[in-house]
C-alpha cells in the first residue's frame, strides 16, 4: 500500500500537461500488450498441434461415431457394387 501511495504522491506532483502524457504514455503501452495478446492467442490458435490436444478426451472411442456422422451422401464417398 505504501508504494501506491508514494506512485500516487509523485503523479500528483506532476503538472496537468505532464500527466496527461503519462495517461497517453500509459495507454499505449495498455494497446500494445493487448495487440502482443490478441497476436499469441492467434499464433496459439493456428497451430495445428493445438487441435490435437483441444479435442474429445475420448476421441479415439468415439471415433467410428464421428466418421459415420461425416460421411455421409453428399459428402462424395460412396459405395460401388463388383460386378465381377
Amino acid at each position: 500500500m505504501a508504494v501506491y501511495q508514494d506512485v500516487l504522491s509523485q503523479v500528483e506532483s506532476l503538472t496537468a500537461d505532464e500527466q496527461l502524457q503519462l495517461l497517453e504514455d500509459l495507454a499505449a503501452l495498455v494497446r500494445q500488450r493487448v495487440t502482443s495478446d490478441r497476436q499469441q492467442v492467434s499464433e496459439l490458435t493456428s497451430d495445428p498441434l493445438v487441435g490435437l490436444f483441444a479435442g474429445s478426451i475420448d476421441l479415439a472411442t468415439k471415433s467410428e461415431d464421428i466418421l459415420q456422422q461425416e460421411i455421409t451422401e453428399k459428402s462424395g464417398w460412396t459405395w460401388k457394387e463388383n460386378h465381377l
